[in-house]
């Protein structure tokens, strides 16, 4: 989603706009397509049927891409990721979701920092061509990020109790805690 300076009114957004918004985009060497729901959703509304679209989504398009980042905003995010890590069994590939405080576009977002390191992660693999987050994953960032407590308030998010899955450090360094590789398929009759 982007803000539309004239109206203020969030719109989806697509590859080009994302590329004009985020111009980092172009040294981070992975090839990105993007995806967008025709209607925005205001992560409130986020419900069972929007999540067995996605994993449904991610499902038709697994065997064409090394990682997923899901563009999702802060509100429910950990709901999604908890129905995309039971709808998508046996992942091995990246499914990273991150949000901001801000949308993209708008000044001082957090959004941009976010995007890339879930892009990264998404994309890091180890020295044998696996990826190194083979998950469903939360990007947290900054560090002490987690679940928004005061939405509008500067330092809106804190930490969440659970251990850390990955971490990435200066240059995109990945660290990975997981357990290894396991077979992919979508689970059928969560609609």
């Amino acid at each position: 989603m982007w803000a539309d300076p004239s109206s203020g009114a969030l719109k989806p957004m697509d590859l080009a706009h994302l590329e004009k918004q985020v111009p980092e985009l172009e040294r981070v060497k992975v090839d990105l397509e993007a995806v967008a729901f025709e209607e925005p959703i205001d992560s409130s509304d986020m419900n069972p049927e929007h999540w067995v679209r996605l994993a449904t989504l991610i499902g038709e398009n697994y065997a064409d891409f090394d990682g997923f980042v899901v563009l999702h905003g802060s509100d429910t995010m950990a709901y999604t990721a908890s129905a995309l890590s039971f709808l998508l069994e046996g992942l091995n590939k990246p499914v990273v979701l991150t949000g901001s405080q801000l949308p993209i576009g708008t000044i001082r977002t957090d959004a941009k920092e976010n995007l890339i390191t879930a892009i990264e992660i998404a994309a890091a693999k180890d020295e044998e061509g696996r990826a190194m987050v083979p998950e469903v994953a939360v990007l947290r960032v900054p560090p002490d990020a987690g679940q928004p407590h005061r939405e509008s308030a500067c330092g809106a998010f804190r930490g969440l109790p659970f251990a850390q899955l990955a971490g990435i450090g200066r240059g995109g360094c990945v660290t990975y805690a997981g357990t290894g590789q396991r077979s992919f398929r979508i689970v059928r009759g969560h609609n």
